[in-house]
C-alpha cells in the first residue's frame, strides 16, 4: 500500500538496518501489519520479529489466537515471541479497569521483548478508522488541539505505519493475499466506549461521506502541523525566557495564549486545561503575591512578578541548632554551618549579613537558630519600627515556600536577627562590649 510507504518515510518509522518487532494478535489488522512489513523487511533490511500478548480472558479462544499466531509465523518464516499475563488479577491488584490492566501488560510485554532483542520499534496495527474513533472520543471529552490530532504516527519506539489505512483496506488486501485470520468475538459486543463508536457512529459517518475515516485521518496530519509549529513557539520561548523554571508573568501573558498554554504544558507535563486555567488565574492583579498552584507532579508558585514551576516537594524544614561558646554546628538541610564564639572586647563591628554580633550583657538564655514562630518581629534600624518577620518577609519579597526555611537568630522567645537580612538594634553589640558573635558559613 502506498500509504503505508508514504507514512513510513516522513515519520523515519523503519531502521535501515536493526530490528523491528510487530505487535501481532491474529486480527485482521495485525496480520495486515506483518504482512506489509514482511513485504518491505528486504527494501528497508530490518529483522522482523512478532510479538503476541495472551491476556487469559477468553479461555480457550484466547490460547486459539496464539495457536494460530504461532503456526502462521512459523509458515512464513517470521520468529515469534509469545507472552501472556493474568490481567484480571493484575486489574484487581492495581485497581485497573480490565482495558486499562490488558493494555498495561501488553506494552510492558512489547517494551520487554524489545529490549530483549535489540529492537529500535514496535510496529502497532492502529488503522485510519481507530484514529477517527480516538478523535472522536477525545472530542467528546472536551480535547484541544492536541487531542484532535489523534493518535500519534511515532510515539517514542511505537510506530504505526497503518495510521492512513482504512478498516476496507485492510480487509481487502487480505482477501487478494489469501491471509488467514481470527476474530476477537468482544470486538461484536458494545460493552466498550470504542466499540460503541465502531458499530453505532462510525456507520453513520460513512453514510454521510464514505470516506470518513481517510478524511479524519488527512485532518489530523494537518492539525499535527500545527500543534507542532505552535509547541515549537512555546518551546522557543521556554529557551528564550526561562531561567530555573522562573519565567516572568508579564513576558507570558505578552504572548498568544495558544503558545502560552502550551508553555504551561511543557513546564508541567500532564497539565489539563483546568490547570491551565488555574495557573492563569494566578497571573491576575487580584492574585495574592505568593499564590500556589499544585498541579500533576508540578508546584506552580507565584512570586512577585514571577512564576515558578518546582517539583511538587516543599523544601526539607529544617531543625533548630543550639550552638555554644566554641562550637560549630552544621543545618544540613540549608547547606548551612553556624558558630559561637565569645569575645571579652569588641574592637570593631562587622557589616556582614553572615555575621551576627549582640552584646553579651542582652543574652539571658541559650541562643538558638530556628525557624519563624507566629508573632516574632525585629527592630532593625533606630528610625523605623518594629516589625513582624511576616510582614519583613513579604517587603523583601521573600518567596512564601522559603519563609521556612530562612534561619531566625533567638534569645528564647526574642528574636535577635535574621539570617541574610539583618539584626535588631536594640541587642547589637558596639566595640568594647562583651560580645556573643554567631558565623554563617555555606557548606557544600
Amino acid at each position: 500500500m502506498e500509504s503505508v510507504r508514504k507514512l513510513i518515510d516522513k515519520y523515519g518509522m523503519l531502521p535501515r538496518g536493526g530490528k523491528v518487532i510487530a505487535a501481532v494478535s491474529g486480527g485482521a489488522d495485525s496480520m495486515c501489519l506483518l504482512h506489509l512489513l514482511l513485504d518491505l523487511r528486504d527494501e528497508y533490511g530490518y529483522e522482523l520479529i512478532a510479538a503476541h500478548f495472551n491476556h487469559m480472558l477468553r479461555g480457550d479462544n484466547a490460547d486459539r489466537d496464539e495457536g494460530f499466531v504461532r503456526e502462521h509465523c512459523g509458515s512464513i518464516g517470521v520468529e515469534i515471541v509469545c507472552g501472556r499475563g493474568d490481567t484480571k488479577k493484575f486489574a484487581s491488584e492495581n485497581g485497573l479497569s480490565i482495558e486499562e490492566a490488558a493494555r498495561e501488560l501488553r506494552y510492558r510485554f512489547f517494551e520487554e521483548t524489545a529490549q530483549a532483542y535489540g529492537a529500535s520499534r514496535v510496529a502497532t496495527a492502529h488503522t485510519a478508522d481507530d484514529n477517527a474513533e480516538t478523535v472522536l472520543m477525545n472530542m467528546s471529552r472536551g480535547a484541544g488541539l492536541n487531542g484532535l490530532c489523534g493518535i500519534p504516527p511515532v510515539r517514542g519506539i511505537y510506530v504505526r505505519p497503518m495510521l492512513g489505512v482504512t478498516r476496507d483496506e485492510v480487509e481487502g488486501y487480505l482477501a487478494e493475499r489469501n491471509i488467514g485470520h481470527v476474530e476477537d468475538e468482544t470486538n461484536s459486543l458494545d460493552i466498550y466506549t470504542r466499540n460503541r463508536l465502531r458499530h453505532e457512529v462510525m456507520p453513520v459517518l460513512k453514510s454521510v461521506n464514505g470516506g470518513a475515516s481517510g478524511n479524519i485521518f488527512a485532518m489530523t496530519e494537518l492539525l499535527r502541523d500545527d500543534e507542532d509549529c505552535l509547541m515549537s513557539e512555546a518551546e522557543l520561548f521556554i529557551e528564550e525566557n526561562a531561567v530555573d523554571g522562573r519565567v516572568s508573568i508579564e513576558k507570558l501573558c505578552s504572548i498568544h495564549p495558544a503558545v502560552s498554554s502550551r508553555v504551561i504544558r511543557v513546564m508541567c507535563p500532564g497539565a489539563e486545561k483546568k490547570h491551565i486555567d488555574s495557573v492563569f488565574a494566578m497571573c491576575g492583579d487580584k492574585a495574592s503575591p505568593s499564590a500556589r498552584c499544585d498541579l500533576p507532579g508540578t508546584a506552580v508558585i507565584r512570586e512577585y512578578g514571577d512564576l515558578v514551576f518546582r517539583p511538587d516537594r516543599q523544601p526539607e524544614p529544617f531543625a533548630p541548632v543550639f550552638p555554644g561558646p566554641g562550637e560549630t554546628l552544621e543545618i544540613k538541610e540549608l547547606g548551612l554551618e553556624v558558630s559561637c564564639e565569645k569575645t571579652r572586647s569588641l574592637d570593631a563591628v562587622e557589616k556582614r549579613f553572615t555575621t551576627y554580633i549582640f552584646k553579651n550583657t542582652d543574652i539571658c538564655d541559650k541562643i538558638c537558630v530556628r525557624s519563624r514562630k507566629t508573632g516574632d518581629s525585629i527592630k532593625l534600624s533606630e528610625k523605623a519600627g518594629t516589625k513582624t518577620l511576616k510582614k519583613l518577609f513579604i517587603e523583601k519579597k521573600i518567596p512564601a515556600r522559603m519563609r521556612e526555611n530562612v534561619p531566625v537568630i533567638a534569645d528564647g522567645e526574642k528574636v535577635l536577627a535574621v539570617y541574610g537580612i539583618g539584626q535588631d538594634v536594640r541587642y547589637a553589640a558596639s566595640p568594647g562590649d562583651e560580645a556573643v558573635v554567631i558565623r554563617f558559613r555555606e557548606i557544600g
